[in-house]
């Protein structure tokens, strides 16, 4: 079972997708998901890639919720408001939410982030502690700093030697809002990150143009035995073919059903 459900924010409503298991194939309470799409990203994220994963894990006994974070998708807000901590302030409000849903086991709550929701994914259970029953990062972004920096770096020289500079507040026709850069500034995403005291999968493609591989053996080194790290070879950001998305998928799944033993 689907449907659509809302979240009530101080600046107005998220919206999201609420994904249940059949209950007569699989008896409640269930373990449950709760998935951080990335920046610029949505609910549904690229290709579909978290319907299709939310879907899965329904059909295998898991619950999951996928929310579009204020200022992305059909939430309420603007974009060029979003700024990480808000974003981390909407995935704490999720968390909740989604722990009291009837039929979810409180005690068997997964977070999954892509990329900068990765970022978000972490810190929140690097904050929640033991509430986390584990920790699965799709291509995480670390520390966003880092890539606005690698961003400006990149446009700076691919523009032409006499041309206007290039206008880093444009990403790829969204507007980033002015104070999106200061927030970052302010706060250490593997810091808290590492207080995360459960068991992390972290898979990424080792042809990622937009994380560099690196950032993902950051976090298997923070996280030490705790953490499986899955590189899978030659895939993108978003795991851009069947081959690559069914061996993500499966990894996952794995992880989530044995509940985080690897």
């Amino acid at each position: 079972m689907e449907r659509t459900v809302e979240l009530r924010r101080p600046a107005g409503r998220m919206r999201g997708m609420l994904h249940l298991p059949d209950r007569r194939s699989f008896r409640p309470p269930w373990p449950g998901v709760v998935l951080y799409h990335g920046f610029t990203g949505g609910r549904a994220e690229a290709r579909f890639l978290f319907v299709g994963f939310s879907r899965l894990l329904a059909r295998h006994g898991v619950a999951s919720a996928r929310f579009d974070f204020m200022g992305s998708g059909e939430s309420d807000g603007e974009f060029q408001d979003m700024t990480l901590s808000g974003e981390i302030a909407d995935a704490r409000s999720v968390l909740d939410w989604f722990r009291g849903v009837r039929g979810v086991d409180r005690g068997r709550v997964f977070l999954l982030g892509l990329s900068m929701g990765g970022s978000v994914a972490g810190y929140v259970a690097g904050e929640r502690g033991a509430e986390v029953r584990g920790l699965v990062l799709w291509a995480p972004a670390g520390e966003m700093v880092e890539r606005i920096r690698e961003r400006g770096e990149a446009l700076k020289a691919a523009a032409a030697p006499a041309g206007p500079s290039p206008d880093l507040s444009d990403f790829n026709g969204l507007r980033i809002g002015q104070g999106f850069v200061p927030d970052v500034l302010g706060l250490r995403i593997l810091e808290r990150s590492a207080a995360y005291p459960g068991p992390v999968l972290v898979v990424f493609g080792t042809a990622d143009p937009t994380v560099p591989p690196t950032v993902a053996r950051r976090y298997a080194e923070l996280y030490g035995g705790r953490a499986r790290l899955v590189p899978i070879q030659g895939a993108g950001h978003v795991f851009e073919s069947a081959p690559w998305r069914e061996e993500l998928y499966r990894h996952s799944l794995e992880f989530i059903r044995q509940g985080g033993k690897s």
